[in-house]
């Protein structure tokens, strides 16, 4: 019983330290999400021009090709034309 009032000197010391354990890793854990967004937008790629312009095509082949069937349909018969005047 001499040893009981120590007991509660140290509960109350370790439950002050565990509350700062708590507080710490919380702030850790925010500082860490923060440092990963910074990562990520630091280390993403800076594209150039060239490289907008193949994704551009590379995204939209089919209106590439619906803009320019026309002409080439226009070409192919011209020459269709041609090849049919020399016979």
């Amino acid at each position: 019983m001499a040893h009981y009032p120590l007991l509660m000197q140290l509960n109350e010391q370790l439950m002050e330290i565990s509350r700062q354990l708590n507080s710490v890793e919380t702030t850790n854990a925010l500082q860490l999400k923060v440092i990963m967004h910074l990562l990520n937008r630091v280390s993403k790629r800076r594209t150039t021009w060239t490289q907008s312009i193949c994704r551009f095509f590379r995204n939209f082949q089919f209106f590439f090709f619906a803009f320019s069937w026309p002409f080439i349909a226009r070409l192919l018969y011209i020459s269709y034309l041609k090849m049919m005047r020399n016979r």
